[in-house]
This record gives C-alpha cells, structure tokens and sequence, in this order.
C-alpha cells in the first residue's frame, strides 16, 4: 500500500513539474519526490525513517542560520497567537513598597499584564495594583524602550496589553506591583509575551518543495 500510494503521489506531480523543468523550484520539487520514492521502497524503510528523512529535508530547504533559519519568517498568527507567560506571586503591601517583577521573551509583538481569575485551580486570585511598566526589546538590529504607566488597582480577570509595533527579537518587561496586607502571597500577576510565529518564506527557491 505505501508503494502504491507514493507512485501515485510521483505521478501526480512529476508531469506539471518535467512540463516546467527550466524552473530551478520544479527540478528541486522533483529531485526530493524521487529520493523519497526511493527510499519508501526500500524493504527494510519504515515510517519513521520516512518522517525522519522528511523532517531533515525540510531543515536543510530551510537553510539553518546561527540562530533560527534563513528562508523562515515571524509573522502575527490570524488566530490565537501562542503566548509565553511568567508569574509573580506579589508580596509587597501598597503603600509601603512595590515588587519589581521581571521577565524576558522572544519573537514577541506585544506585552500583556494579567491579574488572573484564580492564583491556582481552585482558589480565587485577589487584585494586585500595577505601577510602571517597562519594555526593553530588539528589533531590526535596534534596541527600543516603552514605558507604560498604569498606576491603578487591577481586579482579577483584568487584563492590559501594549503593543510593541513590530516582532521583537527579545524583549525584557517589568513591572511594579503591591497588594492590599492581607491578600500578600495570594495575589497573582502576570507577564505574558504574545508570540509571533513561525512561516516559511516563499521567496525560498525550496518554498514549494516544503509545502
């Protein structure tokens, strides 16, 4: 059965692609569908060596950069974006003083500070009060800085996000935070990264291999 489904597969792109063979994207397109072919009927190949061979072909289309790859690009999800979230669990009383609560992220397009509806599955979180907020990001090989000042008491279920403007390659928050004496210990703040991801580059001369 899996050498009947990858001639077909052979099949059904190696016409269109032999028609446009001056196309250096078509004879890449093609030159990968033969080695697979060859290496799925191979007796001894299993899946696995398949999806392997598949993962590392991908890679190196890719063209792997010290530090990430040079035909991948970071771009806005057009749903739920992924987020990286670091929490603090306040101690300072307002009024007397102010945690600093610091965190760092990648590959990020805006910073949202969360008060949480609950500090643990089952207990209820308590409000925290939000002081300055500051941004220390790099992007398009410049650091930048952004200051937000919010100042008031945050309810849990409260919510503020700052965008960044662009896709930073890191970026570094904090925050000043103080809660009421009794709720010390048992108020949670957050930091959350709202994360760009990953998309291949069409410009790739492989881009059409990998999809």
């Amino acid at each position: 059965m899996k050498r009947a489904l990858l001639s077909i597969l052979l099949l059904t792109f190696a016409a269109p692609l032999l028609a446009a063979e001056s196309d250096c994207s078509s004879l890449t397109q093609l030159g990968t569908l033969y080695e697979l072919r060859n290496l799925a009927m191979r007796h001894r190949t299993s899946s696995y060596d398949v999806d392997s061979w598949i993962d590392k072909r991908i890679d190196l289309l890719r063209d792997p950069v010290p530090g990430g790859y040079r035909w991948v690009r970071w771009a806005r999800p057009s749903g739920n974006d992924p987020v990286d979230k670091h929490l603090h669990k306040t101690q300072a009383v307002n009024g007397r003083g102010s945690d600093s609560f610091e965190a760092s992220g990648s590959h990020a397009y805006g910073v949202r500070v969360v008060v949480p509806e609950k500090k643990s599955l089952f207990s209820k979180n308590n409000p925290v009060y939000v002081g300055t907020v500051r941004i220390l990001y790099d992007a398009d090989g410049h650091r930048r800085t952004k200051t937000e000042k919010i100042d008031q008491w945050m309810n849990p279920d409260t919510s503020r996000t700052i965008d960044l403007g662009t896709i930073a390659d890191h970026v570094e928050a904090s925050l000043d935070a103080s809660t009421a004496q009794k709720d010390v210990n048992e108020a949670l703040v957050e930091i959350h990264f709202r994360q760009a991801v990953a998309e291949d580059d069409p410009a790739n001369p492989g881009y059409r291999t990998i999809k």
